[in-house]
């Protein structure tokens, strides 16, 4: 395990090289890695940690400050007393700061001098954007971030680049995003793209019916990575299956259940927000002239509202959806996310074979390797057949310990796609690493004076205070 654990070190030290900050010591990062991967063994009052750690310069925690800072902005809180960094503190730390709602700040220049100073806030708004559940969020502070997402399952991040990942003892360089590759998009776009069209229609601008299936499709990608995320989060695993039509002969629902309602929000959530952005945009282009008149300005908020509305709609319906493939069987669902029914059950079949890997068959066609099936329980095997007899359909499967695959068949191929990525971030490159440097180096150029929010009242209770002072001594005078 040592030498997993420094080969890993290693390679995430290289990655983060290249993005031309400065970085910890080999020693360190060892360090950081080694603390984080044994604190995920560990349990406290028989609870295991779910936590993350921030490296970060207590000089200076933020290495991309925005130029407008809002107010859920994360913040570093120095601890009143600094401990040693260490399995047991983290263990104990880890129960106050959960990784969904804050981080542990920590710092060394040494690996023996590494100690706990902080607490990363307002983790919330990060998480839900990496989540998918809101458009907007910020990045992670600090040099790096290492997320203890479960039983030996770590993740280390770069601000929003995923640098690397130990699942036991698997090391993952890089997560395949398969609900957004292309052979997904036109399995599901024919039965999307009606849909799409209507909301061009509704928006008076049929000519943008590509942009907004394209934005459909991304929508629709995100709630699959929802409803996984959910299953994860259970820890129970459950199984998804896509299909225009299904083969009665191969399937048994053993509850129908006809809800519309995940698909019905996921379309409408599409248009109210393209709705938005349309009456945004014509907002911003008559705000020059300064000729609003309020009925306009009363359009643009209500179609806010509409959209919050919308999201919470549709979070309420992922929440369901996800808790109907918790129990045994699959949820059984149309292109449009709507739900036929759930605990169905795969008939027997002939035993499926040769199984390729999703993305080297993409690539490479009958060339990619084939996928090893050996280790494979019932949900697997069940999914892999019935994939096999429905070459329509796209199944998805989510481990107990957490793993998502994804099954299809390709130009009548069966494949497997393994390490599906669920979170919003993006994916480790050297080009990505290149353009992220150059971005700094450019915005560190720029003369830009840091402000506190939009508006020009008080943001901090201390300016407040100071205007009351100040009309005290207007009043006084």
């Amino acid at each position: 395990m040592k030498d997993l654990l420094n080969y890993f070190s290693d390679r995430i030290l290289k990655r983060l090289r290249k993005f031309g900050v400065s970085v910890p010591t080999k020693a360190i990062l060892h360090e950081l890695i080694r603390v984080s991967y044994f604190a995920s063994l560990s349990t406290e009052e028989g609870r295991f940690v779910r936590a993350s750690l921030t490296y970060a310069d207590p000089e200076k925690p933020d290495l991309d400050p925005p130029f407008t800072r809002r107010a859920h902005y994360p913040h570093i809180t120095s601890l009143g007393k600094h401990q040693p960094l260490t399995v047991k503190s983290i263990v104990k730390l880890g129960r106050a700061v959960d990784n969904w709602s804050g981080s542990i700040a920590v710092w060394g220049t040494t690996s023996k001098s590494l100690v706990t100073w902080g607490i990363v806030d307002q983790m919330v708004s990060t998480n839900v954007r990496m989540h998918h559940e809101r458009a907007s969020g910020f990045r992670y502070l600090g040099v790096l971030t290492i997320a203890i997402d479960g039983v030996a399952n770590i993740s280390v991040y770069h601000h929003n680049f995923f640098l690397g990942g130990l699942r036991a003892d698997n090391l993952v360089n890089h997560q395949s995003d398969a609900f957004r590759a292309l052979v997904v998009a036109e399995r599901i776009a024919p039965s999307l793209a009606p849909v799409a069209s209507c909301i061009a229609k509704a928006l008076d601008a049929p000519r943008k019916t590509p942009a907004i299936l394209r934005n459909y499709i991304d929508s629709w990608s995100d709630t699959l990575a929802r409803l996984c995320i959910g299953l994860r989060r259970i820890g129970t695993g459950g199984s998804l299956l896509i299909t225009p039509a299904p083969v009665s002969s191969a399937i048994q629902i053993t509850t129908p259940f006809s809800y519309s309602r995940l698909g019905d929000s996921l379309a409408l959530s599409v248009l109210d927000w393209q709705y938005q952005f349309k009456l945004g945009r014509e907002y911003r282009a008559l705000a020059p002239s300064k000729n609003l008149p309020w009925v306009f300005s009363a359009r643009l908020n209500l179609a806010e509202t509409d959209t919050e509305d919308r999201e919470i709609e549709l979070s309420g319906a992922v929440k369901l959806v996800t808790s109907l493939a918790s129990v045994d069987g699959l949820v059984l669902l149309t292109p449009m996310l709507s739900v036929l029914g759930f605990g169905a059950k795969i008939g027997p079949g002939p035993t499926v074979e040769t199984v390729y890997d999703g993305p080297g068959f993409m690539r490479s066609g009958t060339r990619a390797r084939k996928a090893d099936l050996s280790g494979f329980g019932t949900r697997h095997t069940s999914m892999l057949r019935y994939c096999c007899a429905d070459p329509d359909s796209v199944g998805i499967v989510v481990s107990q310990d957490g793993n998502v695959r994804m099954i299809m068949s390709i130009d009548r191929c069966l494949t497997l796609w393994g390490n599906v990525k669920l979170i919003g971030y993006s994916n480790y490159s050297d080009q990505a690493a290149r353009h992220e440097r150059q971005r700094r180096v450019r915005r560190a150029r720029e003369k830009h004076s840091v402000k506190l929010g939009y508006s020009p009242v008080p943001k901090t209770v201390a300016s407040l205070l100071e205007l009351g002072e100040k009309a005290k001594l207007i009043t006084s005078a």
